[in-house]
């Protein structure tokens, strides 16, 4: 019994601290994640910009995957032909799908980031819940970066 509890108390602490387990649902991620995809995120890393991580949507309070684009003190602006520009430059990615502004959205473009925010987006960007939907989140939203992604379609 003493064995079971101390194992118990160990996986609760890192799946607390270290590692978090996610579900996604949806395809505003396709083709790096997709509907139905288990993901393990590592919640000790620092932030990059190009990581997918998983955060806390403040509009909604649901779990929400989205790619990070820009990390404090940035000025986004969205072309009318589908660009992104970081302070005026179109950063080097490998997303397929143009970047629109979100209809409805209260952000809007130019955008000026804080010191400490992080503005996500998701790579499928024709729309989505993301941050032209609710603005730059802090690190505190951000739940983990997504290390692992297991395919579950067809189970």
């Amino acid at each position: 019994m003493i064995k079971l509890s101390v194992v118990a108390v160990i996986l609760i602490v890192v799946f607390t601290f270290v590692l978090g387990v996610h579900i996604h649902h949806g395809n505003r991620m396709y083709p790096f994640i997709m509907d139905g995809d288990l993901l393990i995120t590592y919640k000790l890393d620092p932030y990059r910009v190009g990581d997918a991580v998983a955060y806390r949507n403040p509009q909604t309070g649901e779990v929400g995957i989205s790619r990070i684009v820009a990390i404090g003190e940035n000025e986004l602006e969205i072309t009318e032909i589908g660009e992104l520009l970081i302070n005026g430059y179109v950063p080097s990615e490998s997303v397929f799908y143009p970047t629109r502004e979100l209809e409805g959205s209260e952000v809007s473009f130019p955008y000026k980031m804080g010191t400490t925010g992080y503005f996500l987006l998701d790579d499928q960007r024709e729309n989505g819940s993301d941050s032209r939907a609710f603005g730059e989140l802090t690190e505190d939203d951000l739940l983990g970066k997504v290390v692992y992604v297991l395919r579950r379609r067809g189970i």
